[in-house]
């Protein structure tokens, strides 16, 4: 890979996986419309990157279950219910600048 292309995939990444908006209001619509669309569209993205050879069977499963997982958790209910690291990130998600990586990684909490 021509080291113009690797750094802007290092300057990608980096932007992806730090938090944007520090402190938006919680807006639990907002919060979890974000969050589903971004970890759907990983989803999407590791289907196509599975299909398209750029990604392993071993490690697009190892991938999906804790998105799928994700997934059936982030709901209306769950976010208005949430406390502590859990409400940060929803926090975190009520911002259309933060990605799903950068908040789950800033706030990380079980399914």
């Amino acid at each position: 890979m021509p080291a113009t292309v690797q750094a802007d995939v290092t300057a990608i990444a980096e932007h992806l996986s730090s938090v944007q908006e520090e402190a938006p209001p919680l807006a639990c619509g907002k919060a979890v419309e974000n969050a589903r669309w971004g970890v759907e569209t990983m989803l999407e993205v590791g289907e196509k990157n599975l299909r398209g050879g750029y990604m392993t069977q071993a490690a697009y499963d190892a991938a999906t279950p804790a998105l799928k997982a994700l997934l059936g958790i982030l709901t209306v209910q769950d976010c208005e219910a949430a406390t502590g690291v859990r409400r940060d990130f929803y926090q975190c998600m009520s911002s259309d600048y933060n990605h799903v990586y950068a908040c789950g990684k800033a706030h990380p909490f079980e399914p």
